[in-house]
């Protein structure tokens, strides 16, 4: 070094130079708990020391971990209470577009498809024989008590009473579809059908053993002669 100028600039490197090592010593020293998990949380060099962290006691000091499950369960609640409303308001406007039944009112349960042929009735006659808490009802048919309850938009209140109380077999419980097989004006619900490569006469044919002629839905040969209004079913 030949002049007084360079002499400063390296003294001026040299202490900018301990001032950095002296903070990288104080950052890995410092660290702050998590308050949830009490994990160490160091100080960042060019953050804001932990110390001054501790005094403020109204903000929870986390980790990114905490952080995160504390907002996933923050998240989770506001859900809880947004789903609580809307059922809220599905119930009063469901209340508000039916009106509750009486126990003897007469009622018409809709059969679903699956549990009905296509050409029976849509609807099941029953009668309201009680009525249980949460706006659900217990029907009855002249079959026996279904099994399940059902809740006021799942059936349609007549004007007319078809029904009496009396009617209604209480020592029985069935299901829906056992209840449009026996209101059933034929074999309830599905149809027989036959793949039988012979002239069905015989048990083995399905339509020949329900005692049935055989239809457009059969797989079954030419030679069938389950196909005639004269089928006699009682010769085999």
């Amino acid at each position: 070094m030949e002049t007084e100028e360079q002499l400063a600039e390296a003294l001026c490197l040299v202490n900018e130079e301990d001032q950095n090592v002296e903070q990288g010593r104080s950052a890995e020293s410092c660290a702050i708990n998590c308050n949830s998990c009490g994990q160490n949380i160091p100080c960042h060099p060019s953050g804001q020391c932990c110390s001054t962290v501790n005094d403020n006691v109204d903000d929870p000091v986390l980790c990114c971990l905490c952080n995160r499950n504390q907002s996933i369960q923050a998240e989770r609640r506001e859900s809880k209470i947004q789903q609580e409303k809307q059922a809220k308001k599905m119930k009063d406007k469901s209340v508000q577009r039916f009106k509750p039944a009486l126990a003897g009112d007469t009622v018409m349960v809709p059969i679903p498809l699956v549990d009905r042929g296509r050409a029976e009735f849509a609807n099941a006659k029953a009668i309201i024989t009680e009525t249980m808490d949460g706006g659900t009802y217990k029907l009855g048919t002249k079959h026996g008590l279904l099994k399940q309850v059902y809740s006021r938009n799942q059936f349609t209140v007549c004007a007319e009473k078809f029904m009496s109380l009396e009617e209604v077999v209480k020592d029985r419980e069935v299901s829906l579809r056992e209840v449009a097989i026996a209101d059933s004006m034929g074999h309830g619900q599905g149809i027989s059908k036959c793949s039988c490569t012979q002239s069905c006469r015989n048990r083995r044919c399905k339509c020949f053993k329900n005692e049935v002629l055989c239809n457009s839905r059969c797989k079954c040969s030419n030679s069938c002669s389950n196909k005639s209004d004269n089928a006699n079913f009682d010769n085999c």
